[in-house]
């Protein structure tokens, strides 16, 4: 993981609309006056490459923000992977449920986040728990390419489900005996949650705990139980948002005491467990397979941008120096999404880009960011496009205040961003990469 030094970034707006070439500023861009003798600069050169991106820290957890699980199958981008290790915890110490103790069921809970999914809405997924063997620890910062150890034998597993963060579910609530003697069953609706039924074996393993030193106490349960691999089958195709800390993300224990029935007892995640997103990626036979393998630069035509750390790309804006008689007013580069390219994967809503130092090899700075937005062409045709604005961090490169740098792009805050992106290059016959330039002639 390459070290991201925090600096804040500084930029200046000012409206602005490209031209296709170097020509005076008309008054419908910019008020008369703003700029004295400027003009637009479009000829600035650029070798882009698409690179496989580093891990990124994926723990401790953040409150409000969503753990990743399913899996991606694109022609563009390959297969992706999103698994989830967790920790669960005893609600209270010391926990002794008594004797003649009998195991109805243990069932996993995870409860979505939002009412969306990201790519095939529909499309069926599995998923498959296994015990950790390797501790995982609360507070250490672990990054999206560390897996834990596990036991190969699963705990249980749910083939072929449907993720369906927007619909309730329907629980058995308990049976009630009338008057005449007879059972009947009452059912309530609990929001949206994965249920994943787990092995008789297990549950009694944990029931059996009931008493002794392994549930006196947080510590002491941990050591017994390290905690859970919850690992997403990779031929899916959707990938839904998990809350780890919602109401429902735990394990439940349903049991019996002697006559007494419909007991139950939880063990929940949250803010007191360690947990963590692993994600996997594999681009053999993809379009951005081909082009990580092309000689570089490879995103001269085609560029590929994913999440999860997934896939960034690199911006080398060449020959900066030639513009050091030139103050910089505004400068923007401007991307534009391929169309037809993301009916079925929801684009990102921001981009971000970061200085990167080729000497130290680090990212120390980031630039500034850009929001998805539309603009629709005099044909009438709508485009989604991201306009990044870094005017001064412009001028520091023609300056020669920014050396032994390039420009590298990625998706905001990737770790619960699985979104891909396909854009064109500087040299796309349709929908090239621009940057452009508001100038003032030094005098």
């Amino acid at each position: 993981m390459k070290k991201l030094l925090p600096v804040l970034a500084a930029w200046a707006v000012f409206c602005f609309q490209a031209c296709t070439e170097t020509t005076s500023i008309g008054g419908d861009l910019i008020d008369d006056g703003a700029f004295p003798d400027s003009f637009v600069i479009d000829t600035v050169q650029m070798e882009v490459n698409t690179f496989t991106a580093d891990s990124i820290q994926t723990a401790p957890p953040l409150s409000g923000v969503p753990y990743l699980l399913g899996a991606i199958n694109d022609n563009a981008c390959g297969a992706a992977a999103m698994h989830v290790f967790t920790q669960i915890v005893p609600q209270t110490n010391n926990i002794n449920l008594g004797d003649s103790l009998q195991l109805d069921s243990v069932v996993l809970q995870l409860d979505y986040a939002g009412t969306t999914l990201y790519g095939q809405a529909g499309a069926p997924a599995s998923v498959t728990v296994y015990e950790l063997t390797e501790p995982i620890t609360p507070g250490i910062v672990y990054y999206s390419n560390k897996k834990f150890a596990c036991n190969q034998v699963p705990l249980g597993y749910i083939a072929n489900t449907i993720f369906t963060p927007a619909d309730s579910v329907t629980l058995f609530n308990k049976v009630e005996t009338d008057q005449n003697g007879a059972d009947s069953l009452t059912y309530f609706k609990a929001p949206p949650h994965l249920r994943i039924k787990l092995s008789h074996d297990f549950g009694n393993r944990l029931l059996a705990q009931s008493g002794t030193i392994n549930l006196a106490d947080k510590n002491s349960f941990q050591q017994f139980f390290k905690g859970f691999y919850i690992a997403a089958a990779s031929n899916g195709n959707t990938v839904a948002y998990i809350d780890m800390f919602g109401t429902y993300s735990r394990l439940t224990l349903y049991y019996r005491q002697g006559s007494e029935k419909n007991r139950s007892l939880s063990f929940p995640m949250g803010a007191l467990s360690a947990m963590t997103n692993y994600f996997t990626h594999n681009y053999t036979g993809s379009d951005a397979g081909s082009a990580l393998s092309a000689i570089e630069p490879n995103g001269q035509e085609t560029v590929y941008l994913q999440g999860a750390a997934g896939l960034g790309f690199s911006v080398n804006l060449l020959n900066m120096e030639a513009y050091r008689d030139f103050a910089v007013n505004k400068a923007e580069l401007e991307f534009t999404v391929l169309p037809n390219t993301y009916e079925l994967y929801k684009l990102p809503t921001t981009l971000e880009i970061m200085s990167f130092d080729t000497i130290l090899n680090v990212r120390n700075r980031i630039i500034t960011s850009a929001v998805l937005e539309e603009e629709t062409t005099s044909d009438g045709q709508v485009l989604s496009k991201y306009k990044f604005v870094f005017s001064f961090y412009t001028q520091q490169k023609i300056n020669g205040d920014v050396v032994n740098a390039i420009e590298q792009v990625f998706l905001d805050f990737q770790r619960s961003n699985p979104n891909r992106i396909i854009l064109g290059g500087p040299q796309h016959p349709q929908y090239p990469m621009k940057m452009s330039m508001v100038c003032t002639k030094l005098q």
